[in-house]
């Protein structure tokens, strides 16, 4: 099963990867019917309806798939969550994926210029133009940022005091590691220089 899953991240990943506002799909139904996306007819439509919807955001839902291969092989290994958390980590994914939207939507626009749908997609057109006529620009940047980094802690149950635990100690042997780096090549240089001394006497 995690052979297929991967498989298919990777198969989404090509469809997204190659996507061409010239092929035939959803927005789009004329030209010369070539279709130039790597995923075929299926990756053309899913490509160009995914754009349309979330934007670039949209290589998020590969990566959704291999959260939910990791969701499914701690739950062969037999943890199962419980409803209501199945129900927060499905919420947090979706929060997440709409807060990028909405921040490509609000601050990379540039990253759409010539394709035909709009940065961050439908949906990030709609949140952020509720969200900046309701607390401007500045506000809207906050609340999605805000809504990112919750929905991310919501759909990876991850604990941002270990983050910072690890970072910190990390931190900590890199700068111990720096303090005595003077100290090691100093000691390496006189020893060779020593050796060397002595094959010349």
């Amino acid at each position: 099963m995690l052979i297929a899953l991967t498989a298919l991240v990777f198969y989404l990943f090509i469809c997204l990867f190659s996507y061409s506002p010239k092929d035939p799909g959803w927005s789009f139904s004329g030209g010369d019917g070539t279709i130039r996306n790597l995923g075929g007819h299926f990756g053309a439509w899913f490509a160009d309806i995914m754009l349309q919807i979330f934007g670039y955001s949209a290589f998020l839902l590969p990566l959704v798939l291999v959260l939910f291969g990791w969701r499914v092989f701690r739950g062969l290994s037999g943890e199962q969550p419980s409803l209501n958390r199945r129900l927060v980590h499905l919420g947090g994914i979706i929060v997440t994926v709409l807060a990028f939207s909405g921040i490509e939507h609000l601050h990379f626009a540039s990253l759409s210029a010539g394709m035909p749908f709009p940065a961050g997609g439908i949906f990030g057109d709609v949140i952020t133009d509720w969200l900046a006529r309701s607390f401007g620009d500045v506000g809207a940047t906050f609340t999605l940022i805000v809504a990112g980094v919750a929905g991310v802690t919501w759909s990876t149950d991850i604990s941002w005091f270990v983050v910072m635990d690890v970072l910190g100690r990390e931190f900590y042997r890199l700068m111990a590691f720096l303090a005595t780096l003077p100290g090691t090549i100093s000691d390496r240089y006189t020893g060779a220089r020593s050796r060397k001394l002595r094959q010349v006497s």
